[in-house]
C-alpha cells in the first residue's frame, strides 16, 4: 500500500450541521491503468471511510467513434449503439486482437458497462481495429433523462423543492411528488447524466458553506406491482440497498425516503432491482427512449503477452444528442 496522511482540512462555516471538509492531492503516478483510492480512519485499515475508482490514460492510441440508434429494428426506439475504431499504428503490438481489451461505460457508471469485445476487422496495414457490430454487441438501454432538484439555497424554494422546514436541529426538504415515467412520452430535459454538484447559492463556497438537509423523495403508488423501489444517482453510487430503498407510507400512500444530502444540484432516478443479478432496472420506473442524451466512454487497455498488468493506452468520450 501507498499510505498518506490527510491533514488538509477546513471546518464548515455558518452551518447547522458541523463538519470537516478534507482535501488531498494525489501524487504523480508512474503507470497508466485502473486505480483505487481508499480512505480509512487512523491506522485501522478495516475502518474505511470511502473508496474511489479512477483511471490514468497513457494516450498511446487514437480512438474515434459515434453513438447512434440501434441497428436492430426491435431496439431502435429503446437502445443506443456505439461504433468505433482504435488506431494503434506506431505501437508495437504482436497480437492486437488478443492483447487489446475494450470497456465501454455509460454515464460514468461502472455498473453500466460492456466488455469482452473482439474487433470485427483488423486492418493491420493501417494499424486500425474496427468495432462495428450488427447483433447488438454494443447496444445500451438508452434510459431516460434524469430527474433533478436544486437545494443550493435553503432560504427559498428552487427547482424541484416543494417545502423547506427550518428546525432547530437542521433542515428538512420535501421534493415534489414524482410519477412513474415508463409509459410516458419522452420529454427533453437538461441534466448532468446522473452527476451532482455541491454548491451554495448565496456564498458560492460549497465546500464549507453548504449545509446538510434531510431531503425527502416521494414516488406515487400505482398499486399494480409488488416491487421494491430505490432512488439512485452518482451521489450514492447507484447502489440498490436498504439505504436507498423507498418505504410505503400508509398515511400518504406514497413510497418515500429521506436522505441527508449536502446543498447542491442533484440528478436522480428511480429503479427496481433484478432479484437474480441485483442490478438496477429502470424499465418500469423511467423507461427507455433512444432520444435520451447520454455520455459514453471508451477505454482501451493493453496487456502484452507475459505481462501481469493491463495499461490504459487510449480513451474517448462520446456524446449522444448533445445539447
Amino acid at each position: 500500500y501507498n499510505d498518506f496522511i490527510i491533514n488538509d482540512y477546513q471546518i464548515s462555516f455558518s452551518t447547522k450541521t458541523q463538519y470537516y471538509h478534507y482535501r488531498f492531492q494525489l501524487p504523480e503516478l508512474k503507470i497508466a491503468g485502473n486505480f483505487l483510492l481508499y480512505v480509512y480512519k487512523e491506522n485501522k485499515k478495516n475502518d474505511y471511510v470511502l473508496s474511489k475508482r479512477f483511471t490514468v490514460n497513457a494516450g498511446k492510441v487514437g480512438v474515434n467513434g459515434q453513438v447512434r440508434y440501434a441497428t436492430n429494428i426491435a431496439k431502435r426506439n429503446t437502445h443506443q449503439q456505439i461504433d468505433f475504431e482504435v488506431n494503434y499504428k506506431g505501437l508495437q503490438i504482436l497480437n492486437p486482437k488478443n492483447e487489446i481489451k475494450i470497456v465501454i461505460r455509460q454515464n460514468f457508471r461502472w455498473d453500466k458497462t460492456i466488455t469482452d469485445l473482439k474487433p470485427t476487422f483488423d486492418r493491420a496495414g493501417e494499424g486500425i481495429l474496427d468495432y462495428s457490430f450488427y447483433n447488438g454487441e454494443t447496444d445500451f438501454e438508452a434510459g431516460n433523462e434524469f430527474r433533478f432538484f436544486d437545494t443550493r439555497s435553503l432560504r427559498s424554494r428552487m427547482v424541484g423543492v416543494q417545502k423547506i422546514d427550518y428546525l432547530d436541529e437542521g433542515y428538512n426538504v420535501n421534493l415534489y411528488i414524482d410519477r412513474l415515467q415508463a409509459k410516458k412520452t419522452y420529454v427533453f430535459t437538461d441534466d448532468f447524466d446522473g452527476q451532482y454538484l455541491v454548491d451554495h447559492y448565496e456564498n458560492g463556497n460549497g465546500a464549507i458553506n453548504s449545509d446538510y438537509a434531510q431531503v425527502k423523495f416521494s414516488l406515487e403508488n400505482v398499486g399494480t406491482e409488488e416491487v421494491d423501489y430505490f432512488v439512485v444517482g452518482a451521489f450514492n453510487n447507484y447502489k440498490c440497498n436498504d439505504e436507498s430503498m423507498l418505504k410505503l407510507d400508509p398515511s400518504t400512500n406514497l413510497f418515500q425516503i429521506s436522505l441527508p444530502l449536502k446543498q447542491g444540484i442533484y440528478n436522480y432516478n428511480f429503479v427496481t432491482k433484478n432479484p437474480v443479478t441485483n442490478a438496477s432496472v429502470q424499465t418500469i420506473t423511467e423507461g427507455n427512449h433512444s432520444k435520451t442524451q447520454n455520455t459514453y466512454e471508451i477505454f482501451v487497455y493493453h496487456k502484452p503477452f507475459g505481462s501481469r498488468t493491463e495499461q490504459l493506452i487510449g480513451y474517448k468520450i462520446l456524446e449522444f444528442n448533445q445539447r
